[in-house]
């Protein structure tokens, strides 16, 4: 028989400390503890105290930041502007 955990969280689900989801961010663990004091993300606050990031929150959060290119990256090489500063 096999045990359940309805509890337990996997993947995507899993709970971060804020030190692991400011490192997943590139963040200072003390930028992460103010946005989630302005609500600026969402948290998950155990036993009142002690916050917890979902995985899934902080991959949408860098989903949701990223901004398309412009213009592919070669298009700059091609006309000679960028790429060349000292190389051959």
């Amino acid at each position: 028989m096999t045990t359940r955990h309805p509890t337990s969280l996997t993947g995507e689900d899993r709970l971060l400390d804020v030190n692991e989801a400011a490192a997943i961010l590139g963040l200072k663990p003390c930028t992460l503890y103010q946005w989630a004091y302005e609500r600026r993300v969402p948290v998950v606050k155990l036993f009142g105290r002690a916050l917890r990031f979902k995985l899934s929150t902080i991959e949408k959060l860098i989903a949701d930041s990223e901004r398309p290119a412009l213009r592919p990256i070669d298009e700059g090489r091609a006309k000679g502007r960028a790429g060349n500063r000292g190389q051959p």
